[in-house]
């Protein structure tokens, strides 16, 4: 029994200003989330009264508030993009203890950037660079983009890569990242139009005084995307290339990278001990913090990981001579992307993409074996998955053709968890507590005694190095519930799919020492995922004495094992994850982002879909207008001066003939001429035309139905054809048509008698007929049902004729193709059925006679006659997309003159439509394929069509976006 779900609506949310009814049940698809008022102030104001989006001036709400048609966010649409400032920043900032920021701010450098930040594109060298972190906010404009200093706006920089085709171990053609600024006209202004590139950024930097976004939300978060995405041309650009499956993505949020120093800078990998690292000789590589005066000593480090180390005390003596050993075991990379790393992203090639959310989490739990002696032990695994739905995010407009065109839409991605949490609790009920400690370095060294020792310990300053590490436990799979919530998802304000017990993700460190991490940790990428160690580069040689001008090289341990397998170093396997997971990208345009610190409800983001719906024409899901919208600045006018027209005289006598040898056919034929007789015709008839339905093939119609019901009308089958009544059936009466036959008569008086004698027509009979029979087209034909079935066909209309009158029915039928394809098309065929109508057909003899008459008769003989021209068939198009239109003319080639036609009969002159021509009453149609530009425009080879059907120019070179 199917139940309905009823919505409750209102004019306002408060309910008690109304002392009469002022609702209704109304019967809905879907649950929509809705709130009643218990009094006249318990509502959300800001929903129903502000005139600003949810939290627009609030930067502990909405941190992050980006709009590229905006100087506050980008300066390049606007003045020249250098690499040092083609920064976005966000226009809010997150101040939780609400203090002037700029009241004693501390800034600190950070001179180690380059070790990680030449494999995304934030520097360009692995030494030498150093970024400026700012706890209070910069004043300047160069100081505010420079992508060298960050304060406490968010600042995402456009990533790249800086390997080359020499020290590529894998050089395919993923290392594309062009994005650039495009005005999309109207309110919307300038967008980022990306083409492989994407933005990236971080906002925590861990063990630095750096934090622009809360590490784990006491509730959860939102983020507002305004996205326009680009199916058509090529899509498979830059990381798309290389992971296809992840093409479409535009949001990340994550660790960007694993640990690129993870293994021992000599020596072989376990897994295989055939290689030997091609980092080898460069254990001397240290640091920053070595080499500047006044550092702490425990802050230098080296670069790769050591396989061990030797540390020494002095509390035996002096000099020193007690020594101890440690070994430092190497780090799996794998444990700094799991559960650290979400993405979302629109699927499949099409204008209707699905919805998709995926994570990378680790898996495990308790397993007892052995004996009671051995314990528990701990296993682990991880697992990606995919949540997509099931729907197209257009597909509300199915059967239309809104997909076909490019569309704004509102995306938001809301993360709810089912608890609140705030203090202690967001550490230790699921969080990062449970896995992350502070220790000191020299712990890890094994001299934990070191710190305790005289007379260290009794200076005033006092502040051994600390490091944070990351060991999962049972504890985080055991306290998994605390993270469980829902993620939902709005499409233009409406709801359109939740995944229910949703793990949350809580970006986290890697494990390994702040300074070999710097801006990989808590990062967010806007307009594609992570491009991981794709473009990873180290040093080669030895140990050199200047670092200045060193040659870079590309570490095979750094690449994932599909990449490996493309390699010299096949066999070669790693635990490098996160490009092959996440390595893709949103082909289309970018006009804004907003992320909160809070889960937005639905009344929240349907207020702000109200406020952008018209600014971007978005589609109403409440009201649906599938309607295709040009927009004025996307039409591409030609003007053309009135003494610079092309005219082409055509003389009337200019027609077609073929001229053919007459035949001498002498016939003595005893004719009957009826006068007031019943003449047998061949009008339809009540009677059950059977058709012949194809197998599992829907034919679509014109029914007042929202889904797309595509036929593909496969060549050389039976193509059956609903003919519609009451209409005006044009037919071919062959009497009247001139043939150039002469036939020799015994009479010098020949009539033209209509005779009881069988007289051979052009009878279209269960022959094969050569049609023009669209290929992988939907043919649409106007038929009174939704199913073509053996229904009667009555006709109210009686038709005079004086002979058997085959009728050729006309049918919508757009025809496509110029390849003459043998088909049997059942139309509406005279039956051999004679049904007398009550007509008196009048007679065009001269004079009735019972005598033979020699006349000018069609008999059986075959009697050549002008063979009917050939049709050609083209489609045409206006710009890129719209006004799509099939033509026929007896032209092999559209040339200056030729006449279009919109029947293959040629009995229609094409007139174009006044929809789709411009100012001087022509029109520009396409004929060919539309070529993409390095612009971002498309052109493409044009012809003129004037009212009349006929071509008057060709070879116009047209360029639209």
């Amino acid at each position: 029994m199917n139940q309905g779900i009823y919505q409750l609506y209102m004019a306002y949310q408060n309910i008690n200003q109304y002392n009469f009814r002022r609702w209704g049940l109304k019967p809905a698809n879907e649950i929509t989330d809705i709130c009643l008022a218990s009094d006249e102030k318990d509502y959300d104001q800001e929903v129903v009264f502000s005139p600003l989006l949810i939290g627009e001036l609030d930067g502990n709400r909405m941190p992050f508030k980006f709009d590229f048609n905006s100087s506050g966010t980008t300066l390049c649409p606007t003045s020249a993009c250098t690499f040092d400032y083609d920064t976005i920043v966000s226009e809010n900032y997150w101040n939780p203890d609400n203090i002037d920021p700029n009241l004693c701010p501390i800034i600190t450098d950070l001179c180690d950037v380059g070790l990680t930040g030449i494999d995304n594109g934030l520097v360009k060298e692995m030494s030498g660079e150093t970024i400026q972190i700012n706890t209070g906010l910069y004043i300047g404009q160069s100081d505010k983009f420079s992508r060298y200093k960050y304060d406490r706006r968010m600042k995402m920089h456009p990533i790249t890569g800086f390997t080359t085709s020499e020290n590529r171990l894998w050089n395919d053609n993923s290392y594309f990242y062009d994005l650039s600024y495009n005005n999309a006209g109207g309110d919307i202004g300038y967008v980022a139009k990306l083409e492989g590139g994407f933005f990236q950024g971080f906002y925590k930097i861990a063990g630095y005084d750096y934090q622009i976004f809360p590490q784990r939300p006491n509730l959860g978060w939102s983020a507002e995307f305004m996205l326009r995405y680009r199916w058509t041309g090529d899509t498979s650009v830059g990381l798309n290339a290389r992971y296809p499956n992840n093409k479409g993505t535009f949001f990340y949020m994550g660790a960007r990278a694993e640990n690129k120093f993870y293994h021992y800078p000599d020596g072989s990998p376990i897994q295989d001990s055939g290689y030997t690292r091609v980092t080898s000789g460069l254990t001397c590589i240290d640091t920053c913090a070595c080499s500047l005066l006044g550092s702490n000593p425990h802050d230098c480090l080296k670069v790769y990981q050591q396989s061990g180390g030797t540390s020494y005390n002095c509390s035996c003596g002096c000099p020193c001579s007690c020594s101890v050993s440690a070994e430092y075991p190497e780090t799996d990379p794998l444990y700094d992307g799991v559960s650290n790393a979400l993405s979302l992203r629109l699927s499949g090639d099409t204008g209707s993409p699905k919805l998709c959310v995926k994570t990378y989490r680790i898996t495990g739990g308790c397993e007892t074996t052995g004996t009671c002696i051995t314990g528990v032990t701990y296993t682990t695994g991880t697992s990606v998955t995919e949540w997509c739905s099931t729907r197209g995010i257009f597909d509300d407009c199915s059967g239309t053709t809104y997909s076909n065109v490019e569309h704004w839409v509102q995306i938001d991605a809301v993360f709810q968890r089912n608890e609140w949490f705030e203090f202690c609790d967001l550490s230790m009920k699921g969080g990062l507590g449970l896995i992350t400690k502070e220790i000191y370095t020299a712990t890890t060294s094994n001299n934990s005694i070191s710190l305790i020792e005289p007379p260290i310990t009794h200076q005033e300053i006092y502040d051994p190095a600390t490091t944070e590490i990351v060991t999962f436990n049972n504890n985080w799979t055991a306290e998994e519930k605390y993270r469980l919530g829902a993620m939902k998802f709005y499409v233009n304000g409406k709801l359109f799919m939740v995944a229910e017990n949703f793990e949350e993700i809580i970006p986290r460190l890697l494990d390994t020492p702040k300074e070999k991490q710097i801006g990989v940790g808590y990062n967010i990428s806007l307009g594609g995922g992570t491009q991981g160690l794709h473009d990873n580069l180290t040093f080669s040689g030895g140990c050199p004495l200047n670092l200045s001008g060193i040659t870079y090289q590309q570490d095979p341990e750094c690449l994932t094992t599909n990449d490996l397998n493309n390699t010299q170093y096949s066999g070669l396997t790693t635990h490098i994850k996160l490009e092959e997971y996440f390595g893709g990208s949103m082909i289309g345009d970018i006009s804004a982002f907003r992320m909160y610190t809070e889960p937005l409800n639905a009344s929240q983001i349907k207020h702000n879909f109200n406020l952008l719906k018209n600014k971007y024409n978005l589609l109403d899901p409440n009201c649906l207008n599938c309607r295709i919208t040009i927009p004025n600045n996307d039409l591409y006018y030609i003007f053309i001066p009135d003494n610079n027209l092309y005219y082409i005289s055509i003389p009337s006598n200019d027609l077609y003939y073929e001229l053919v040898e007459p035949t001498q056919t002498p016939t003595q034929t005893n004719t009957m001429t009826p006068t007031n007789t019943q003449t047998p015709t061949n009008t339809p008839t009540p009677t059950e035309t059977p058709t012949n339905t194809p197998t599992n093939t829907q034919t679509p119609s014109i029914t007042p139905t929202n889904t797309t019901t595509p036929t593909i009308t496969p060549t050389n089958t039976t193509t059956p054809t609903i003919t519609p009544t009451n209409t005006t059936t044009p037919t071919l009466t062959p009497t009247n048509t001139p043939t150039n036959t002469q036939t020799p008569t015994n009479t010098t008086t020949p009539t033209f008698t209509p005779t009881n004698t069988t007289t051979p027509t052009i009878t279209p009979t269960n022959t094969t007929t050569p049609t023009f029979t669209p290929t992988n087209t939907t043919t649409p034909t106007e038929t009174p049902t939704n199913t073509p079935t053996n229904t009667q066909t009555p006709t109210n209309t009686q038709t005079p004729t004086s002979t058997v009158t085959p009728s050729v029915t006309p049918t919508n039928t757009v025809t496509p193709t110029n390849t003459s394809t043998t088909t049997n098309t059942p139309s509406v065929t005279p039956t051999n059925t004679v049904t007398p109508t009550n007509t008196i057909t009048p007679t065009s003899s001269v004079t009735p006679t019972n005598t033979p008459t020699p006349t000018i008769t069609p008999t059986r003989t075959q009697t050549p006659s002008a063979s009917p021209p050939t049709v050609y068939t083209f489609n045409l198009g206006q710009c890129c997309e719209g006004c799509l239109v099939t033509v026929y003319t007896t032209s092999s080639s559209i040339i200056v003159g030729t006449v279009l036609y919109t029947n293959s009969g040629l009995t229609t002159l094409f007139i174009p439509n006044p929809d789709c021509q411009d100012g001087s009453g022509g029109l520009n149609w396409r004929n060919g394929t539309c070529l993409p530009l390095e612009d971002g425009s498309y052109a493409f080879d044009a012809i003129t069509i004037n009212g009349s059907g006929v071509v008057t120019a060709i070879n116009q070179f047209i360029n639209c976006q």
